[in-house]
């Protein structure tokens, strides 16, 4: 639903009016701004609901990062990385724990987003299956990024059309299965990225004989997933 200023200024508590220009002056977009304000309306009275104890632990987070990179959507995305750019894939995370806040944002999806809140709260006593699908890595060392781009993914999926994102705290593989018909950068199939010496991920190192080992390390994660996929 699509808010106006003065829809929501004059929800917002007169008495605050300080910290609300304060806040205001860090948004460029006052879309962005007014999202946030209503959102925190909607917090604040979950908050006041809620029965709050030395027990109890909330986290916020989401299932995907920005939803537009500039004026491109992931799927979109003219990018070399496409919609596995890290802005894409970069979530909020906000973890409330004994009456403390930390805030943070990490890399994740919807898969792995739990295991992800679980470490960051040191919290080892919960044992989840996720399957390694390296010899040379641990399981702690990457995260596995996929999706079907878009349509159903059932669909796409008897197309084998599916994109996979290998990220380890250097390198970013890409593989495509099958490309999607309508997907901007319908010519790229593999991409490899330095992300140490390209953090705007603009360079594809994927023929680069420098980083044969790291990409074969990589493509060997993609196989064993894409196996298990269709397996199931």
């Amino acid at each position: 639903r699509n808010f106006s200023s003065n829809h929501i200024i004059k929800k917002f508590d007169s008495s605050n009016i300080h910290n609300f220009n304060l806040l205001k002056k860090d948004f460029k977009d006052d879309r962005k701004f007014l999202s946030l304000l209503y959102v925190d309306k909607l917090l604040t009275k979950f908050f006041e609901k809620l029965e709050i104890n030395k027990e109890l632990i909330i986290a916020l987070t989401s299932d995907h990062g920005t939803t537009f990179r500039g004026d491109e959507s992931s799927l979109n995305s003219t990018s070399l990385s496409g919609s596995f750019h890290d802005d894409y894939n970069n979530i909020p995370l906000v973890i409330f724990k004994n009456g403390k806040k930390k805030l943070n944002s990490t890399l994740g999806s919807s898969v792995n987003i739990l295991p992800i809140i679980l470490e960051k709260l040191e919290i080892g006593n919960i044992n989840f299956q996720i399957e390694n699908y390296s010899k040379n890595l641990n399981k702690s060392d990457y995260i596995i990024l996929e999706h079907c781009h878009r349509g159903p993914c059932s669909r796409n999926l008897k197309k084998k059309i599916i994109y996979h994102c290998i990220r380890t705290n250097k390198f970013k593989y890409i593989h495509k299965f099958n490309i999607h018909p309508k997907d901007p950068s319908n010519n790229i199939k593999e991409v490899f990225i330095n992300l140490c010496k390209d953090n705007l991920e603009k360079f594809n190192l994927i023929n680069d004989k420098n980083y044969y080992q790291n990409i074969n390390i990589l493509k060997q994660i993609v196989q064993k997933r894409i196996e298990h996929i269709f397996e199931q």
